[in-house]
């Protein structure tokens, strides 16, 4: 809607600028515009000198969305922030102090006022408000050094660790030590589906959503006569999980058992009138089952277009192994393979699976193109990883440890069904047993640390 209603303003607005009445008055206008545009583009953060209180009023209007701010709309109210590293289910710290009053603290302190609070701003507030208000025995620290810097030691893992994606400039540095006298990259933060806190508004929304423990949610003894008046009072603080990711890396789920379902009411699957969500099939290696994610018109669109498909580089043909430079046929995969990179069905799938792994915007270069597969009765690709060997590329750097890139998610659609016993199947071989599975992360931490 937003874009029709942009599509129709624009050539009135270009007809309004050239009419003899009004065309100096529009011009002036127009021409403020384009300077303020390009003041708040051409610097990475953009301050006001404005009074404490006067900034703390401008937080309060963006978070409520440009709406009238309710005395009693206090989101972050009787609420604890639950930390957690990425990808890790148990909390690394909590803070029980409201983030309202916290950001006011800060900006006070600070003694300066961002004009927007935008996505890049908003990762080094919280960045810091965090930092300064996790408990004190918070772990939210960086494991590979021996010195603790705290959260900022977590979210800026030195340049030797931090990979440069595209947004790398945009990143706004944390100033901090004795005069200010050092500098952190800040982390970005995430809700338990995915989502990333890109706004204000989206966060007080997701502090919302969180309620007070019912009754039958909350644990207690039959001899505790005010059990009931204390699960119903408003009083009891509600928990609100964020994760924390290092700048310069991706999300990661943080699964917590297996059969856990994590919703993801963010994304609209293949039948819209039923949600999306994942199931934990295994916890490491981490594997879930993405439920409603297309559907089999989409299915039918995929292999309809592979199989039309002439040029060389697409059509469908012996699948081969290797990076790009090393590529070449190994009896241990011997299906056919094709792709297809930017068909309609091809970038809506794409798009949804950034969605999926917590990418709030779409980059092309993330990702690969569709790669349909077609087995027979006497074809398979034997164990393998999609990760990309080092040692292959001379081109690209793929040690994902230090700076480089590699594969990280691998989003498997299944296009056709078959009954059982028929075969198809798909073995993950480092996985726990189906009886095994029902372990939790601490379990399998402990497991793997006596192998």
């Amino acid at each position: 809607m937003r874009v029709f209603l942009l599509y129709i303003a624009i050539p009135y607005l270009i007809g309004f600028y050239y009419s003899k009445n009004n065309l100096d008055y529009v011009r002036g206008k127009l021409d403020q515009f384009v300077e303020l545009v390009h003041s708040i583009t051409s610097e990475r953060v953009k301050y006001s000198e404005a009074p404490p209180d006067v900034c703390f009023n401008r937080l309060r209007v963006i978070m409520h969305d440009g709406r009238h701010v309710k005395v009693h709309d206090k989101p972050f109210q009787n609420m604890t922030i639950l930390l957690h590293r990425n990808g890790e289910s148990e909390p690394c710290g909590r803070t029980s102090v409201d983030i309202l009053d916290g950001f006011e603290r800060l900006l006070q302190k600070e003694g300066r006022c961002p004009l927007n609070f935008e996505k890049y701003q908003l990762d080094a507030l919280l960045t810091r408000l965090l930092h300064n208000i996790l408990s004190e025995d918070s772990t939210c620290h960086s494991n590979d050094t021996t010195e603790n810097r705290g959260l900022y030691g977590y979210c800026d893992q030195c340049v030797a660790k931090t990979p440069v994606l595209p947004d790398h400039e945009q990143l706004n540095a944390i100033e901090h030590g004795d005069g200010a006298d050092k500098t952190s990259l800040p982390c970005h933060f995430h809700s338990s589906h995915g989502i990333r806190v890109t706004s204000l508004p989206f966060f007080a929304q997701l502090a919302r959503s969180v309620k007070v423990p019912t009754v039958d949610e909350k644990v207690f003894s039959e001899e505790d006569e005010d059990a009931t008046e204390c699960a119903t009072d408003q009083s009891v603080s509600r928990e609100l999980h964020l994760y924390a990711v290092p700048a310069g890396r991706v999300f990661m789920f943080a699964p917590t058992h297996v059969g856990q379902i994590i919703a993801l009411p963010h994304i609209q699957g293949g039948d819209p009138g039923q949600p999306v969500y994942l199931q934990v099939l295994s916890i490491r290696p981490r594997i879930f089952d993405i439920v409603n994610f297309f559907d089999r018109r989409d299915s039918d669109d995929i292999v309809e277009g592979v199989l039309q498909e002439t040029r060389e580089a697409y059509r469908m043909k012996r699948s081969s192994v290797g990076s790009t430079a090393h590529k070449h046929n190994d009896m241990k995969r011997t299906s056919e393979s094709g792709f297809d990179i930017n068909s309609p069905v091809a970038m809506k799938l794409k798009r949804r699976g950034m969605t999926l792994l917590g990418f709030d915007t779409y980059e092309e270069r993330f990702t690969d193109g569709l790669q349909i597969l077609r087995y027979n009765e006497t074809t398979a690709y034997n164990s393998h990883l999609d990760w990309m060997n080092p040692k292959e590329s001379e081109e690209f750097d793929l040690e994902s440890s230090g700076v480089g890139g590699n594969r990280f998610a691998t989003i498997l659609l299944y296009l056709s069904d078959l009954g059982e016993n028929e075969g198809g199947e798909t073995v993950f071989p480092k996985a726990p047993v189906p009886s095994e599975r029902n372990e939790t992360p601490q379990e399998v931490s402990r497991s793997n640390s006596q192998r």
